[in-house]
């Protein structure tokens, strides 16, 4: 797969950062933002090419806190739980990136893109 820079992806990127969502639930409490979308598509060889496929990647921003069961308590917390002993950041950030897909979902079908077509790659907590 190649990543290419086309005018769609660079009008995109150049307004998704004034859309943020905010939400609220049980697990979860701050608001999303997605940072940068890249597009690849397949590497052409010969005169066989994957007409119409395309690969989008998203990475997000998220601020916000996380119900966290410590011992015997939930408490919320914030990026601080990567610093508690016996936390894996790996869980954490897929726990995110399951929380967040419908909204990031939403968004992306706002630019034209499927649910099928694109991931969530990055996450970076503030």
């Amino acid at each position: 797969m190649k990543c290419i820079k086309d005018e769609e992806t660079i009008f995109i990127n150049k307004h998704i950062d004034k859309f943020s969502q905010v939400f609220c639930d049980a697990v979860m409490d701050g608001k999303v933002h997605i940072k940068r979308i890249r597009k690849y598509v397949p590497d052409t060889y010969g005169s066989f090419t994957i007409k119409g496929y395309q690969k989008w990647e998203v990475d997000i921003i998220f601020e916000g806190k996380l119900n966290a069961r410590v011992k015997t308590t939930s408490q919320w917390l914030g990026s601080e739980i990567y610093n508690q002993k016996g936390i894996s950041k790996v869980k954490v950030n897929r726990l995110i990136k399951k929380r967040c897909l419908n909204i990031v979902t939403r968004k992306m079908a706002f630019w034209g893109v499927s649910e099928f077509d694109f991931t969530i790659k990055k996450v970076t907590w503030i």
